[in-house]
């Protein structure tokens, strides 16, 4: 059996045409990029506003990490599999596939922190959009 088609606890991994290690990996994503598109790849499957509130922070651990580090040594890439593909194959949604645009672009430009900053907010919007919390009485 593949490894792809094996998954410790959950199946929603499985589910996708292309996963989220394998995109991040062949298109040479560092961590903290791929547990971003992991989270905002799963969150209608698995814990939703958690998910995209997790992708949030890893972007905020990111954008703080590299910071503190010269990025010039970050060259552009030509990614094995497009976002486009990857969004078509998985059944993503269209507000998805921006935030992965969006991620893409920040991967390409570290040094252009707007990226950064307009993927957060986006992903705070769909987070509230989708998963509102409840007014407390």
């Amino acid at each position: 059996m593949s490894a792809l088609e094996t998954q410790i606890g959950g199946s929603h991994y499985k589910n996708y045409a292309i996963q989220p290690f394998e995109f991040a990996l062949v298109n040479g994503y560092d961590a903290g990029a791929s547990y971003i598109v992991k989270h905002i790849t799963r969150h209608r499957d698995k814990n939703g506003r958690e998910d995209l509130l997790k992708a949030h922070h890893y972007v905020e651990l990111r954008q703080e990490i590299l910071s503190n580090y010269n990025t010039a040594h970050f060259r552009p890439f030509e990614p094995a599999i497009p976002v486009a593909r990857y969004v078509s194959a998985n059944g993503i949604g269209t507000k998805e596939g921006v935030l992965l645009n969006l991620l893409e672009l920040w991967l390409r430009h570290p040094d252009q922190v707007h990226h950064a900053e307009k993927l957060k907010r986006k992903l705070l919007e769909l987070a509230d959009q989708l998963y509102p919390v409840p007014l407390k009485a």
